[in-house]
Protein backbone atom coordinates (compact mmCIF):
# COMPACT_ATOMS: atom_id res chain seq x y z
CA UNK A 1 0.00 0.00 0.00
CA UNK A 2 1.41 3.59 -0.62
CA UNK A 3 2.47 5.89 1.55
CA UNK A 4 0.02 9.25 2.18
CA UNK A 5 1.48 12.74 2.67
CA UNK A 6 1.71 12.57 6.50
CA UNK A 7 3.35 9.67 6.41
CA UNK A 8 6.19 10.63 4.65
CA UNK A 9 6.16 14.74 6.07
CA UNK A 10 5.39 16.02 2.35
CA UNK A 11 4.28 19.41 2.92
CA UNK A 12 0.71 19.81 1.23
CA UNK A 13 -0.03 23.32 2.54
CA UNK A 14 -1.14 25.42 -0.77
CA UNK A 15 2.37 27.40 -0.19
CA UNK A 16 3.99 24.30 -1.03
CA UNK A 17 1.89 23.03 -3.71
CA UNK A 18 1.98 26.42 -5.49
CA UNK A 19 6.01 26.47 -5.38
CA UNK A 20 6.15 22.80 -6.62
CA UNK A 21 3.87 23.49 -9.05
CA UNK A 22 6.23 26.64 -9.94
CA UNK A 23 9.47 24.50 -10.29
CA UNK A 24 7.75 21.37 -12.14
CA UNK A 25 6.71 24.43 -14.69
CA UNK A 26 9.40 25.87 -15.16
CA UNK A 27 11.77 22.05 -15.80
CA UNK A 28 12.62 21.96 -19.37
CA UNK A 29 9.99 19.66 -21.39
CA UNK A 30 12.43 16.79 -21.33
CA UNK A 31 14.02 17.56 -18.38
CA UNK A 32 14.64 13.66 -17.60
CA UNK A 33 16.85 13.56 -20.46
CA UNK A 34 19.18 16.66 -19.38
CA UNK A 35 22.00 15.81 -17.07
CA UNK A 36 21.54 18.98 -14.09
CA UNK A 37 25.44 18.22 -13.51
CA UNK A 38 26.07 19.30 -17.66
CA UNK A 39 23.16 21.48 -17.78
CA UNK A 40 21.32 22.79 -14.89
CA UNK A 41 20.15 26.36 -16.23
CA UNK A 42 18.86 24.58 -19.45
CA UNK A 43 17.47 21.62 -16.63
CA UNK A 44 15.65 23.72 -14.43
CA UNK A 45 14.52 27.03 -16.94
CA UNK A 46 14.30 25.23 -19.74
CA UNK A 47 10.40 26.46 -19.78
CA UNK A 48 10.46 29.40 -18.21
CA UNK A 49 10.65 31.54 -21.39
CA UNK A 50 7.23 30.29 -22.89
CA UNK A 51 5.45 30.90 -19.09
CA UNK A 52 7.27 34.16 -18.48
CA UNK A 53 6.88 37.68 -20.61
CA UNK A 54 10.10 39.84 -20.25
CA UNK A 55 9.24 42.81 -18.33
CA UNK A 56 8.27 46.65 -19.66
CA UNK A 57 12.18 48.50 -19.51
CA UNK A 58 13.38 45.19 -18.95
CA UNK A 59 15.80 43.40 -21.72
CA UNK A 60 15.76 40.15 -20.63
CA UNK A 61 14.40 37.70 -17.41
CA UNK A 62 15.41 34.88 -16.30
CA UNK A 63 14.57 31.86 -14.14
CA UNK A 64 16.90 31.86 -11.37
CA UNK A 65 16.80 36.03 -11.22
CA UNK A 66 13.33 36.08 -10.78
CA UNK A 67 13.53 33.06 -8.21
CA UNK A 68 16.07 35.33 -6.62
CA UNK A 69 13.57 38.41 -6.46
CA UNK A 70 10.79 36.03 -5.29
CA UNK A 71 12.88 34.99 -2.32
CA UNK A 72 13.23 38.43 -1.37
CA UNK A 73 10.23 39.45 -1.33
CA UNK A 74 8.83 36.42 0.59
CA UNK A 75 11.89 37.54 3.10
CA UNK A 76 10.75 40.77 2.97
CA UNK A 77 6.86 39.90 3.83
CA UNK A 78 8.41 37.29 6.76
CA UNK A 79 10.42 39.77 8.31
CA UNK A 80 8.18 42.45 8.50
CA UNK A 81 5.27 40.76 9.85
CA UNK A 82 5.18 39.06 13.74
CA UNK A 83 6.24 35.39 14.35
CA UNK A 84 4.22 33.29 12.67
CA UNK A 85 1.93 31.23 15.58
CA UNK A 86 -1.28 30.17 14.42
CA UNK A 87 -2.07 27.01 12.80
CA UNK A 88 -1.50 28.62 8.99
CA UNK A 89 1.67 29.40 10.15
CA UNK A 90 2.56 25.45 8.39
CA UNK A 91 5.84 23.81 8.35
CA UNK A 92 7.03 26.65 9.86
CA UNK A 93 6.59 25.73 13.65
CA UNK A 94 4.74 22.79 13.37
CA UNK A 95 7.26 20.45 14.44
CA UNK A 96 8.88 23.05 17.29
CA UNK A 97 8.97 22.09 20.94
CA UNK A 98 7.59 24.64 23.27
CA UNK A 99 11.68 25.57 24.06
CA UNK A 100 12.41 24.90 20.44
CA UNK A 101 9.47 27.60 19.52
CA UNK A 102 10.37 29.98 22.19
CA UNK A 103 14.18 30.22 21.11
CA UNK A 104 12.86 30.15 17.42
CA UNK A 105 10.82 33.26 18.53
CA UNK A 106 14.05 35.04 19.91
CA UNK A 107 16.34 34.49 17.27
CA UNK A 108 13.17 35.63 14.94
CA UNK A 109 12.94 39.08 16.81
CA UNK A 110 17.41 39.19 16.29
CA UNK A 111 17.01 38.77 12.10
CA UNK A 112 14.01 41.23 12.53
CA UNK A 113 15.60 43.82 14.62
CA UNK A 114 18.78 43.26 12.30
CA UNK A 115 16.93 43.76 9.27
CA UNK A 116 15.27 47.15 10.63
CA UNK A 117 18.78 48.57 10.82
CA UNK A 118 19.57 47.54 7.63
CA UNK A 119 16.16 49.29 5.90
CA UNK A 120 16.30 51.96 8.49
CA UNK A 121 17.47 54.86 5.54
CA UNK A 122 16.30 57.21 6.86
CA UNK A 123 19.42 56.49 9.63
CA UNK A 124 21.98 55.25 7.26
CA UNK A 125 21.28 58.49 4.70
CA UNK A 126 21.97 60.72 7.64
CA UNK A 127 25.37 58.48 8.38
CA UNK A 128 26.42 58.98 5.10
CA UNK A 129 25.74 62.93 5.33
CA UNK A 130 27.85 62.91 8.70
CA UNK A 131 30.63 60.81 6.80
CA UNK A 132 30.87 62.97 3.66
CA UNK A 133 30.74 65.91 5.71
CA UNK A 134 33.58 65.37 7.40
CA UNK A 135 35.64 63.93 4.82
CA UNK A 136 35.69 67.32 2.74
Amino acid sequence: MGSSAADTNLCTTPSCIFIASDILGNLALNYTQIDPCEDFGQFACGSFAARHGIPAGETSLNCLGLAGEQVSLAARRILENPYPTSEDAGYITVNLTKAQSKVDKENFAKIQDAYQVCTNYTALEEEVYFLVNHIS
